[in-house]
């Protein structure tokens, strides 16, 4: 249930019948090959995101 200003507003239900639902996951199974190395340079690419780790620890 959606309420605005304390009152209903809407109500989400599944819906019926819908097409592709509950089929997302691997939908790009088999279209590109992940390299054994893909996790080396994640400390690289953490860093990128949240700054070079602090000085002395």
């Amino acid at each position: 249930m959606i309420a605005r200003h304390g009152k209903p507003a809407a109500r989400l239900v599944p819906l019926q019948g819908a097409a592709g639902a509950g089929q997302r996951l691997g939908v790009a199974r088999g279209r590109f090959v992940v390299p054994d190395s893909i996790d080396l340079s994640a400390a690289e690419a953490a860093a990128l995101f949240e700054g070079p780790p602090p000085a002395g620890g």
